[in-house]
């Protein structure tokens, strides 16, 4: 089967993802796939089959990906992973940091600056090439616009025996310390 190629114009579905350069909300987005539906009329854009999605410096790539525009223009995005597989992205931040993740979904919504990694979830930020910070977890919640972070070691927060931990690894900072 062919790869489908599909540029969206004047950021029909330009996604503004929540931790990236303020730059890549106003990049075409490039969208390639195997077969790709839209619907005009429901601002609905449907891809699938090893789906790669550039837009600036964010990489996103899952077995399928549905994107949805409001009226305002504001865009949800979800990512799937095939059987075995996960979700990916990666993009640089405002910082000049990178982070990339992965899950076995990713949901984005623009409106509300919010992103969700569910079930086997992790992001990593990296600066020069080097692992600054990593989160491991079954669901991670990460809202843009307040900064916070909920982490969680079910989809569901369920808590109790079974549950999954949390991993957090966090670097020493590597400046000069002051001393008072």
């Amino acid at each position: 089967m062919k790869k489908v190629f599909f540029v969206f114009l004047l950021g029909l579905c330009s996604i503004n993802f929540s931790c990236g350069e303020q730059a890549d909300f106003r990049k075409l987005m490039l969208l390639s796939s195997n077969q790709l539906t839209y619907d005009n009329l429901k601002k609905i854009t449907i891809a699938s089959g090893s789906v790669v999605l550039t837009c600036g410096t964010l990489i996103m790539k899952a077995e399928r990906v549905v994107v949805i525009r409001d009226s305002a223009g504001y865009q949800s995005a979800k990512l799937y992973s095939d059987r075995g597989k996960l979700a990916t992205f990666r993009q640089k931040q405002d910082n000049g940091l990178w982070i990339k993740g992965h899950a076995e979904r990713i949901e984005y919504n623009s409106r509300t600056g919010i992103t969700k990694l569910l079930s086997k979830a992790e992001i990593q930020r990296f600066q020069k090439n080097r692992l600054a910070d990593k989160v491991n977890a079954q669901f991670i919640y990460y809202n843009s616009h307040t900064k916070f972070y909920n982490i969680s070691g079910t989809p569901n927060r369920k808590s109790g025996l079974g549950a999954s931990c949390v991993k957090v690894v966090i670097q020493p900072h590597r400046g000069k310390l002051h001393h008072d």
